[in-house]
C-alpha cells in the first residue's frame, strides 16, 4: 500500500518522475529483462525528448541469450538520429486495449526506423511489454492474478528520498523485481537454431520477405549475433521463415531518467533459479538482487574541480530478508571491480532499523567472452559504451551480528560494465569485434 501511495505522489506507475529537468540534455529510459526456463532476454529503450544531440537521440535494443550455451548475447539495435522522428504517447493518449485487464500503456514510443516499445501497467499489478527491433518482436505479459514485486514497501526507488533532491543528475526506479510472465519472442531465423526442449518452445513459421526493418529518416538499425551451439555447429533456415520462442519466466522492470550518467559504472540483476516443478518456468525466483553504481553524477559534474567517488545502490530480497542499501540508511561499501575478469565483489555494512548490524557480500562474475556491446545514453546522445552479459553467476552472503545467516546463488544473471570499465574488459580480452566502435570516454561536453 505504501508503495502505491508513493507512486501516486510522484507520478504514474511507469513514469514516476514528477517533472523533467528545465534544460537539456536529459533522457528517459526503460529496461525489462526476463529469465525463462532456457532463454533470457531484455528490451531496453531510451530517448532525448525534443532534443537533437550530436549522437542519436533514440535507442532501442532487444537482447537475447540461449542460456544453455552461455555465449554472447544476440543483439538487435535501432538508433534514430533525430528526436523529430520519434512518436511518444502516454496514458490515455497511448494505444488503448493492449491487454484486457490493463490500462492504456503508460508509455509508447516509436522511432523513425521502426523501433517500437510499449509498456502498460494496470492498477492491479498486471504488466504488458511489447517491442519490435530490426525484425525481432517480443511480447511479455504477466500471468492473470500476478502482481508486481516493488523494490520495497516504501516505493520503487532504490534511491529512497534522494530522488526528491535537486541537483541529482540520474535517477533509478525499479517497478518490479519479480513479475511472473509468459513471453513470445519472434526472431529472424538466421539467429540461432529452430528447436529446443523443456518448458520453453520454438516454432519455425513462414514470414513475408518484407519483415526486415528499413533504414530511413536519418536512423540506423543493426543486429549482431555471436552465439553458437556447444558443439561448435550452428543451424540455419531460409530467409522466408522466422523462429518463435515461447515460454514462461520472471520479469524485472526498471527505469532511468536524468541529465547525466556516470563515466564508469556497473549494473547487475538476477533472481534465484532453484528448480521448482510447480512452475512452468522451471524455477522459483524466490530471491532477487539488483545493483547499480559508479561515479555519482550531478547535473554540473563537468564543472567540479575534483572527481566524485563511486556511489552504489543495492538491494537483496528473499523469503526471510528484504535488505536495501540506500542514502538514508548509511552504509559502508567496499568494492572490488575487475572488468578484465568480468568480476564485481561488493561488501555492504549497515545498521538496520532494528539496530541489528548486518553485512551483505555480493560476488558477481561472468566469463569476459560472454559480453556484447550495447548502447547507452551520454550527454551527447546514445552511443555503444557498455558491454553486457546474461551469463553471470552471483552469490549473496548475508551476515547478522557477524554470523553467516543466509547464502543464495544466482545463475544466468545480468552484468553490465559501462564507460571506461567496458573498455577495460574489451582491452583485456583482445576481442576486436567487441572493442570496435566501443566508446571508452563519452564526450560529456556539448
Amino acid at each position: 500500500m505504501l508503495s502505491r501511495l508513493n507512486q501516486a505522489a510522484i507520478g504514474s506507475r511507469l513514469n514516476p518522475q514528477s517533472s523533467k529537468p528545465k534544460s537539456p540534455p536529459w533522457f528517459e529510459g526503460w529496461y525489462t529483462r526476463v529469465i525463462g526456463s532456457e532463454h533470457s532476454f531484455g528490451l531496453v529503450t531510451g530517448y532525448f525528448p525534443e532534443q537533437n544531440p550530436k549522437h542519436p537521440a533514440f535507442y532501442t535494443g532487444l537482447l537475447f541469450n540461449e542460456d544453455s550455451k552461455l555465449g554472447k548475447l544476440t543483439t538487435f539495435e535501432s538508433y534514430s538520429d533525430s528526436s523529430e522522428g520519434i512518436s511518444i504517447s502516454r496514458g490515455p493518449e497511448a494505444e488503448p486495449n493492449l491487454l484486457g485487464a490493463t490500462e492504456a500503456p503508460d508509455f509508447c514510443v516509436e522511432d523513425a526506423v521502426g523501433g517500437v516499445m510499449k509498456v502498460a501497467a494496470g492498477p492491479d499489478g498486471s504488466l504488458l511489454v511489447q517491442g519490435n527491433v530490426q525484425g525481432a518482436q517480443l511480447r511479455i505479459e504477466s500471468l492473470p492474478g500476478w502482481q508486481d514485486t516493488p523494490w520495497s514497501e516504501e516505493g520503487g526507488s532504490p534511491q529512497g528520498l534522494l530522488h526528491l533532491l535537486p541537483g541529482v543528475g540520474l535517477h533509478w526506479y525499479v517497478h518490479s523485481t519479480k513479475t511472473r510472465v509468459r513471453y513470445e519472442l519472434t526472431l529472424p531465423a538466421e539467429h540461432g537454431s529452430s528447436s529446443s526442449s523443456g518448458a520453453g518452445s520454438d516454432d519455425s513459421s513462414a514470414a513475408e520477405a518484407g519483415d526486415a526493418t528499413e533504414n530511413s529518416n536519418g536512423g540506423s538499425s543493426s543486429s549482431s549475433s555471436s552465439s553458437s551451439s556447444s558443439n561448435g555447429s550452428s543451424s540455419s533456415s531460409s530467409s522466408s521463415s522466422v523462429r518463435v520462442v515461447r515460454g514462461e519466466g520472471w520479469a524485472h522492470v526498471e527505469k532511468n531518467w536524468g541529465g547525466s550518467f556516470p563515466r564508469s559504472f556497473v549494473w547487475s540483476q538476477g533472481c534465484s533459479t532453484k528448480p521448482d516443478s510447480s512452475s512452468a518456468a522451471g524455477f522459483d525466483a524466490e530471491a532477487q538482487f539488483c545493483l547499480s553504481g559508479g561515479v555519482l553524477p550531478t547535473l554540473n559534474m563537468d564543472k567540479l574541480p575534483v572527481p566524485l567517488p563511486n556511489a552504489l545502490l543495492m538491494g537483496y530480497r528473499s523469503k526471510q530478508r528484504t535488505w536495501h542499501f540506500k542514502p538514508q540508511s548509511p552504509t559502508l561499501f567496499s568494492t572490488n571491480i575487475q572488468p578484465d575478469q568480468g568480476l564485481i565483489i561488493v561488501t555492504a555494512r549497515q545498521i538496520s532499523t532494528t539496530l541489528v548490524p548486518r553485512t551483505l557480500i555480493l560476488k558477481i562474475q561472468a566469463n569476459p567472452k560472454t559480453f556484447s556491446k550495447v548502447g547507452g545514453p551520454t550527454r551527447g546522445g546514445f552511443v555503444p559504451h557498455s558491454v553486457e552479459s546474461y551469463s553471470a553467476k552471483a552469490t549473496a552472503e548475508c551476515y547478522e551480528w557477524g554470523k553467516l545467516v543466509e547464502v543464495t546463488s544466482f545463475d544466468r544473471s545480468a552484468l553490465e560494465f559501462g564507460g571506461s570499465y567496458a573498455c577495460d574488459l574489451a582491452a583485456g580480452l583482445g576481442d576486436e569485434s567487441l572493442s570496435e566502435g566501443l566508446v571508452c570516454e563519452p564526450q560529456w561536453e556539448e
